[in-house]
């Protein structure tokens, strides 16, 4: 919001600039999830984590939607940093290329079981990300506090920043303030 919302009357420019200068919770991430036919690794006894230091994704978990056989069966991955950010220049192919090629050495047949391939990469996200902030300022009054009727909710706004437990906090804390504008 600091960079691309209007407000009338506006927040003062001290707590935009705050905002424009705090990081986002997964600014430099990238998420990769590879879905497949089924949880192949389960037949081999294999968890699905698999950790890559120093890969653009570095660790990969089994993110399966329910141990039945109709569901997704998938992978999923996040990477950190500048390498993990070239990610948003892959198209499908070359993203599918890429994710056969980071999980084939522990998955030899998981180019014949892959079925979808999709990425998020926050950097490349304008309206989640901005580059060059100074600090992580997650909780701050500057980012929770109401503005008029406006009120601010997000990972960011809380104390368990980055994590869906943030973001639920900050949802319970709205409904909490609207209930409150709403009794008077």
């Amino acid at each position: 919001w600091a960079t691309r919302m209007e407000f009338a009357p506006d927040v003062s420019p001290e707590r935009r600039q705050f905002a424009r200068e705090c990081a986002t919770w997964c600014g430099d991430w990238a998420k990769v999830v590879a879905t497949f036919d089924a949880p192949f690794w389960r037949d081999e006894q294999h968890s699905g984590v698999v950790a890559a230091e120093g890969a653009k994704i570095q660790v990969w978990w089994e993110a399966s939607a329910s141990d039945q056989g109709d569901a997704t069966s998938a992978l999923a991955g996040v990477g950190f940093g500048q390498k993990a950010s070239t990610l948003y220049e892959l198209d499908g192919p070359a993203l599918r290329r890429f994710i056969v090629d980071a999980l084939s050495p522990t998955f030899p047949d998981v180019e014949s079981r892959l079925t979808g391939v999709a990425c998020k990469v926050w950097s490349a996200d304008g309206l989640t990300y901005v580059g060059g902030c100074k600090h992580r300022c997650y909780g701050d009054d500057k980012l929770r506090l109401p503005h008029d009727l406006v009120h601010f909710a997000g990972t960011e706004t809380e104390a368990f920043h980055g994590h869906v437990d943030g973001a639920l906090a900050a949802a319970d804390r709205c409904v909490a303030e609207l209930a409150g504008v709403l009794d008077r």
